[in-house]
Formats: C-alpha cells, sequence, structure tokens
C-alpha cells in the first residue's frame, strides 16, 4: 500500500485490521484508522486561493482529484459555474490521473504481490503522458483557481500525450464481453495485472471478498450539505453512512453494469476477479473518454469572480479510489470551515465491504494473504496491515 495521504510525519496514519479466528473461520473483522479525517482544518482562515494550493500539497495522493473537488466545491460556495473549456480541461487532468493511479497499483503493489519487481520504466512513462497532458492544457501557471486559470490547450500536444497513454494501457485491455474473454487475459499472463488476476483464478480465490455491500448511490446534495454542516465532531467523516447503510464505491461499483464485469459477477460475485478486472477496464477506457471531451477545449482566461461573498458549497468527483467529497465555507475571501469525505471512509468502514467480504472466510495458512489482496483490490489510501487473531491470542 501507498502510505500517503496527508503528508508530513505528523500526519502518518494507518489501517490496522485483526481477523478474529473462530471455529475455523473469520468470526469477527476488526478495522482500526488512525487517517485524520479532520486534518483539512489546516485550511481554517486561510485565503482561498492560498488553500487550493495547498491542497495536492497538503493531500499527496490524487492531489489532482483533491484540487477538482475543492475547487469545485469553493466556486459553488462563491456562486460560480465553470465555463464548459475549463470544466473538460479539469474532467481531462482528473481522467489522467485515475488512468496513472491505476496503472501505478498494477505495476507496483501487484508485482510486489507476486514477489515480483516493480515495471519502473512502464510508471515513468504513464506518469510523464499524464503530466505532458497537463502542460498541454495550462502552459502558462495554475489551473485551479476560481473561474479557471488560464487555459491555452495545445490540441496536438494534448492528442500526443492521450495516444502515448493509450499505447502504455493497450496492454491491459480485456476485449471481450464475458468472463471467458477474461479469463483468456489473464492466463496471457502478460503484465503483472495479467498474472495476479491468473493467480486469484488458479487459486480458486476468483470469489473471495465478494460481500452484499451495494455500490454508493448519487447523494442529494441538499442533503448531504446538511448532514455535513452538522457533523461538527467529524463522526460522519470517519464513519459515513447514508440512509442508514453503508455504501461501497471506487472501479468496481462504478463498472458495475459494464458487460465484463457484471458477467464476471454473476458468475463469481464481486470477489477478487470481478474487482481486479474493474480496475483494468476503467483504466482502459480512459484515453477513449478523453479523446472524446477534447473538442470541448478552447482557449480561455478565466471567468471575473468575487471571492469576498460568504456561502458554503460541495464538489463532488469520481477519484482513483471512489467518490471524494469536499464541503467547504467560505467569507471574506477566506475559508472558514473545510470537510473531506474521502472513499476509504466508505470501504473501510466497519461495516463496509472489506469487513463484509472478510467475515465467514475460511482460516488457514493462507488466510492474511488472500485478506491483503482484497485490502490491495479495495485499494486504501495509506498504509494497511491485516493480522490473523486465532483463539485464546486476542
Amino acid at each position: 500500500m501507498d502510505d500517503s495521504g496527508p503528508s508530513g510525519g505528523a500526519w502518518d496514519a494507518r489501517i490496522a485490521v485483526a481477523l478474529e479466528v473462530e471455529g475455523g473461520r473469520v468470526g469477527h473483522v476488526s478495522i482500526d484508522s488512525t487517517r485524520p479525517v479532520r486534518a483539512s482544518a489546516v485550511f481554517h482562515g486561510r485565503p482561498i486561493e492560498t488553500a487550493l494550493d495547498l491542497l495536492p500539497r497538503v493531500f499527496s495522493l490524487c492531489g489532482v482529484a483533491q484540487t477538482h473537488a475543492g475547487l469545485a466545491a469553493c466556486e459553488d460556495a462563491l456562486g460560480i459555474v465553470a465555463a464548459p473549456p475549463q470544466a473538460a480541461a479539469r474532467q481531462l487532468l482528473l481522467l489522467a490521473e485515475t488512468a496513472r493511479e491505476h496503472h501505478l497499483r498494477a505495476n507496483l503493489d501487484w508485482p510486489r504481490l507476486l514477489r515480483e519487481e516493480a515495471d519502473v520504466a512502464a510508471i515513468a512513462a504513464v506518469g510523464d503522458a499524464a503530466a505532458q497532458l497537463g502542460a498541454a492544457l495550462y502552459p502558462d501557471g495554475p489551473w485551479a483557481r476560481p473561474g479557471g486559470g488560464r487555459l491555452r490547450p495545445d490540441r496536438a500536444a494534448a492528442t500526443a500525450a492521450i495516444d502515448t497513454l493509450d499505447e502504455a494501457l493497450a496492454p491491459y485491455r480485456i476485449d471481450g464481453a464475458h468472463m471467458d474473454a477474461l479469463l483468456r487475459w489473464a492466463q496471457s499472463r502478460g503484465t503483472p495485472a495479467a498474472r495476479l488476476a491468473a493467480a486469484v483464478d488458479d487459486d480458486g480465490l476468483a470469489d473471495f471478498g465478494a460481500s452484499p455491500v451495494t455500490a454508493l448511490p448519487d447523494l442529494d446534495r441538499a442533503e448531504l450539505d446538511a448532514v455535513l454542516d452538522a457533523d461538527r465532531n467529524g463522526a460522519f467523516l470517519a464513519r459515513p453512512t447514508w440512509h442508514g447503510a453503508v455504501h461501497e464505491t471506487g472501479p468496481a461499483a462504478r463498472m458495475g453494469s459494464h458487460p465484463l464485469i457484471a458477467d464476471t459477477v454473476r458468475h463469481t460475485g464481486n470477489g477478487l476477479l470481478a474487482r481486479l478486472a474493474a480496475r483494468m477496464v476503467e483504466m482502459t477506457a480512459m484515453p477513449e473518454k478523453m479523446r472524446e471531451i477534447l473538442p470541448v477545449l478552447s482557449d480561455h482566461d478565466g471567468s471575473p469572480v468575487e471571492t469576498t461573498v460568504a456561502g458554503s458549497g460541495i464538489g463532488a468527483v469520481e477519484a482513483a479510489r471512489g467518490r471524494l467529497v469536499h464541503r467547504v465555507e467560505v467569507g471574506g475571501g477566506q475559508v472558514m470551515r473545510y470537510q473531506i469525505l474521502a472513499p476509504t471512509e466508505w470501504n473501510f468502514h466497519a461495516e463496509g465491504p472489506l469487513a463484509r467480504g472478510l467475515a465467514g472466510a475460511a482460516a488457514g495458512p493462507g488466510l492474511a494473504r488472500n485478506a491483503t489482496l482484497l485490502v490491495n483490490a479495495l485499494d486504501p489510501c495509506v498504509r494497511c496491515d491485516v493480522a490473523v487473531v486465532e483463539p485464546g491470542h486476542a
């Protein structure tokens, strides 16, 4: 796992998962998180633009998604609607980051699970393509400004960056709408991702970790705003529920209706195999989504804004790990209150997909490794350690 998140020693955080074995099976799953869900208080009292500049530094993982959500929340609070070219450029940056994050997991974490070396060259190539896209859109400076930064898109350079990204992702593309296509791709063993999927299938773990937790639905903005406004002690941010239920967010939830994923779920449930495949399906679809957005781009200097008004706003984006929500209260050009609801708090909730997926799992020498595979498939934004607690050793 990447031990990122809020950066710096004061922000060090981990998730500890303890599997308590009873009668040969996991009887209880304990999830203890030290993630600082109220770390965004660091922005309180700061000028809006300063807070936006700090976001990707304080939250180093998925910095584009964090900035995108924060910018959207600030604009919502200020009554600003981003112009279509600005919205398109931001979405391009977000899609590129999502593809990069998925690819990073598949070439850094997944090789480690197979006891292989990380593919540093492949990781660098995708990271470079994402960086080149940003330079092709905003060559003159920052993009995260209320109303938009100075957008000067170089279509040729942007297209070249997307093409490079598409070429790098091609080996991860699964051609077909049924699970047999997924298994053929896995047995090709051409990438660490394929080899991990093959190992999961060969070891009879395709359905491991399947859970009844449903995908996070659309959240009514007014209702969510009221819930977050009332959350003065951070209890909701730490253990979110919606209408009394815990939900899952992320690639498996987003890709549930894709024919390949839906067919795999029909055969194996939403276990390891479906989750690994969902990441690959979403990742390899990004370049085409990005090409569809390109025609909306045009030069745009940003819209004049008045930042001294008072208000509250919400920004939500689909980040690599799932739905990311920022809420901000502003006044006099400053941030008065800042809240972040991250996908990890849904997926690693005490009643969430990890806990429900591991409850009842058969005990044995492979339990910790199998649970670690599921943790990786759900992909927390901090390090997560798994321990098996045998009877009499609690």
